[in-house]
């Protein structure tokens, strides 16, 4: 997605009035945005890359907590699905007992509250326990609770997807 200022500013975060519109990434582009995100490790984040005047790119910033919302609508696309849909391939087969969402919350949050520092992800994970011996249990009850677990009100895309995948297996 191609970002861009309303304002004239350089900053051109939708969050901030900036506005996207769907575009090609060339292969020089892709290829660096994968080979940062495997440089720093994740699987799951957004890189920014910046186009110089010959064309060619930098690498603006890498987010772990990426908002999909003004993603969503310049691309046509529902990534947040698409990243739950993947996570969900990735177990066992006969695992998934029911899909529950905490992306759209994610989605929303990330992109209209500033990133705060949290203790690491798989710190915050272990705490959050969504397992349940009641087959009645609500989906929605469980989902409400594990909102007020996050530490500080934190929104972290990674935290939320291990949930995810917790609530998708017994």
């Amino acid at each position: 997605m191609l970002r861009c200022s309303t304002d004239g500013r350089m900053q051109s975060n939708c969050s901030l009035g900036g506005i996207g519109m769907m575009c090609s990434l060339s292969e020089q582009g892709k290829q660096l945005a994968i080979q940062v995100s495997n440089i720093l490790g994740m699987d799951i984040c957004g890189i920014d890359l910046l186009m110089k005047d010959d064309g060619s790119f930098c690498v603006c910033e890498a987010n772990a907590n990426v908002g999909f919302i003004a993603f969503d609508k310049a691309c046509n696309l529902d990534v947040a699905g698409i990243i739950a849909d993947y996570a969900a391939s990735l177990l066992p087969p006969g695992r998934l007992t029911r899909r529950m969402s905490l992306l759209s919350v994610v989605s929303t949050a990330s992109e209209t509250s500033e990133p705060e520092l949290g203790p690491p992800a798989s710190a915050t994970v272990d705490n959050m326990s969504a397992s349940s011996s009641s087959v009645d249990s609500d989906p929605e009850t469980t989902e409400r609770e594990l909102l007020t677990k996050l530490p500080g009100g934190i929104f972290n895309m990674n935290q939320l997807l291990a949930n995810e995948i917790k609530l998708l297996v017994e």
